[in-house]
């Protein structure tokens, strides 16, 4: 008879840009041009401007507004100055006519970056007379960083023979609007795109949902249309849809029904093609299929997160970033904190790597600043992002980065052990990587840091120089009133040495490796006796390496004391044959799969055993770690509440005696 036990209970896109034909454009480049500037406020509030230079101001840092071309110039209100005038500001920025005759379906395309103190407004409007004005587009938002902007002008300018565009800024002394890279384009009636594939470029081999997003690329609404995906250039597996309404620059999340099979762990090609929107003719065949990569592994290991902050004790607003970073730390999991004294001058604990990392990939940016896994962001257009010291939402921008990142999976997981002789301060650290899946062309490379937290000493090169004394620009601001410098400031994660140098230890990892293959290295150092031991980890991480900025990520990282072990090493191996007749286990089952809010595990012990299930979800995070239970052979039921669990792809993993059985895979739907 059974007994029976109750227990209770983000991705990489893949691109492509559209085929359109643009008849009118706007860059601004060395001035505003024939475009009209006014100020609706009749007591010279203030009015549109060309600028060429990136914004920088005490409020904004060293942030450039990075749109395609903002270095040949862009169109800028400016509400905040250095002092408020108390005069409300309302100016519009005019083009001039645009003939847009012979164009029946018109979109519209630019960049902006809108930032607000309080309650100011950036209003699209569009006239065909430069009298009558309808109204197509309003931010009133802050954004993070320049962004990329579309509307459909169709309803406004269709055949329309002199179309005019105003731009219109409302405010008082409150921040500004920067507007850039403009243009029009005539599209087909009917046009398709297929946008991104997000499927991870790393998932766990077995059969995984297709999926993406399309967007209506055309003038008219999309209500159905046929899908197909591909494998390797392998036959076609077709769907359509229907009854979608997808508006003009509308999108859609697709979802094929039947999943594709990725056995082996090697890279495959997926490509999924969109057509016949409408039952009609697609106008551009460009943009109807997207393909991309995607390797299949043997399994899923933790993938932790650097996150290298530039920062200095003479720098001014380096105590707030010192702050985020805690914040972000103290909010997420898998995050590792490390930092590096440069960027604004030097101190105490600056080191030469420290300098070298910064006049690669610090992009001028000053600090603090910060690193997230060394990646490059492509809307940024840096490795690199500055903290704006008077505004919340610079703060933001680090914990939205971090959370994206967080989405990401890696090839390789890593162990370590270290070894530390408290009498000699000898310090001996062991890395393994172990890959789990068929990578060709690689660059990888191995490195360690040795950072020590709440680091302090006396003079200028440990007293942190504070702005916040006497401002407070923010809403977790704990450093207004405590004075400038600060003595005795505690810097936390401080990076003290790098094993491998600034960009990691050549040779070790080779160009192509297969899943199951190791790495391993050794490095070994005398630990200054000033450095606290008590407050020293070790961030073992391996990182790309390739010219320029946009090839130095790291893939994977782990943390670890002085004398530990750990490891990041995933919670099974994928397998057809079941590994369970190594253990006292003589069958294992789960249903029901899918499951909803229980699932069911039988199993039969023929020996007696120590047992346990753990369940992890699709990022290697263990969410659940269960109680040991000693049992005698025999047949069991244990059921597991998953009411608290998201709908996706979850692992229970079965030990026995803390030594993995098998993994089983379940999804979850809500």
């Amino acid at each position: 008879m059974k007994q029976i036990f109750t227990i209770a209970a983000v991705l990489f896109f893949f691109t492509t840009a559209h085929s359109q034909t643009t008849f009118f454009t706007a860059n601004f480049s060395g001035g505003i041009g024939s475009w009209t500037l006014n100020d609706n406020s009749g007591i010279n509030a203030g009015n549109w401007k060309y600028s060429s230079n990136p914004l920088v101001s005490a409020y904004f840092g060293n942030l450039a507004f990075k749109s395609a071309s903002y270095a040949n110039g862009y169109a800028l209100f400016m509400s905040d100055a250095t002092t408020d005038d108390g005069k409300a500001e309302d100016a519009d920025l005019i083009s001039p006519a645009i003939n847009c005759s012979s164009y029946s379906y018109i979109h519209m395309e630019f960049d902006e970056w809108f930032v607000q103190r309080n309650a100011s407004s950036g209003t699209i409007y569009v006239s065909t007379d430069n009298v009558n004005w309808s109204q197509a587009y309003t931010i009133d938002v802050t954004e993070g960083t320049a962004t990329h902007k579309q509307i459909d002008l169709t309803p406004f300018a269709a055949n329309q023979a002199t179309v005019y565009l105003k731009f219109n800024f409302q405010g008082d002394h409150d921040f500004f609007w920067a507007v850039d890279d403009i243009k029009l384009t005539s599209v087909p009636m009917l046009d398709v795109a297929v946008d991104t594939i997000t499927m991870n470029p790393y998932a766990l081999a077995g059969n995984n949902f297709v999926s993406g997003t399309i967007s209506n690329a055309g003038g008219v609404t999309i209500n159905s249309l046929d899908m197909s995906y591909s494998i390797d250039g392998g036959n076609a597996t077709s769907q359509s849809f229907n009854n979608l309404n997808i508006p003009p620059f509308g999108t859609f999340n697709f979802s094929f029904q039947q999943p594709a099979s990725l056995s082996n762990f090697v890279k495959y090609a997926i490509s999924v093609n969109a057509i016949g929107p409408n039952n009609g003719n697609d106008g551009v065949a460009s943009n109807n299929t997207l393909t991309a990569n995607v390797n299949a592994l043997s399994a899923l290991p933790t993938k932790n997160i650097v996150l290298e902050e530039f920062t200095t004790a003479s720098c001014q607003y380096c105590p707030m970033g010192a702050t985020t970073v805690d914040k972000i730390d103290d909010t997420y999991s898998r995050i590792i904190p490390v930092s590096l004294h440069a960027g604004f001058g030097t101190d105490a604990m600056t080191t030469a790597d420290h300098s070298t990392i910064y006049s690669t990939l610090g992009g001028g940016s000053g600090a603090p600043a910060l690193m997230i896994d060394r990646f490059y962001w492509p809307d940024l257009k840096d490795v690199t992002m500055n903290l704006i010291s008077s505004s919340d939402f610079s703060y933001t921008l680090w914990e939205e980065k971090t959370q994206k990142r967080l989405g990401v999976r890696s090839p390789l997981g890593i162990k370590a052990v270290s070894t530390f002789n408290t009498s000699t301060r000898a310090l001996t650290v062991t890395p393994t990587v172990e890959f789990y899946t068929q990578l060709s062309n690689l660059t990888y490379r191995l490195n360690c840091y040795i950072v020590e937290d709440s680091v302090s000493g006396s003079g200028s090169g440990y007293n942190q120089v504070n702005y916040y004394a006497n401002h407070s620009p923010g809403s977790f601001n704990p450093w207004y009133g405590k004075g400038s410098p600060i003595s005795g400031y505690k810097h936390r994660h401080v990076g003290r040495y790098l094993f491998g140098g600034p960009w990691g230890t050549a040779g070790i990892i080779p160009a192509s490796v297969a899943s199951g293959d190791t790495f391993s290295n050794q490095y070994s150092y005398t630990v200054p006796a000033g450095w606290n031991a008590n407050r020293i980890k070790l961030v073992v991480f391996v990182q790309e390496y390739k010219s320029g900025t946009t090839g130095r990520s790291i893939i994977n990282a782990l943390e670890l004391g002085l004398n530990s072990e750990d490891s990041t090493i995933a919670v099974g191996v994928v397998s057809n044959v079941p590994q369970i007749q190594k253990y006292n286990f003589g069958s294992i089952d789960l249903y029901p799969n899918p499951a909803n809010n229980l699932i069911t595990l039988d199993y039969t012990l023929n020996q007696d055993a120590n047992i346990s299930f753990d369940i992890y979800n699709i990022m290697g995070e263990k969410i659940r770690t269960g109680e040991i239970q000693k049992l005698t052979a025999g047949e069991y039921q244990t059921q597991i509440n998953t009411t608290t669990y998201n709908s996706g792809v979850y692992f229970v993993a079965v030990k026995q005696e803390n030594n993995l059985v098998q993994t089983l895979k379940f999804v979850l739907t809500k």
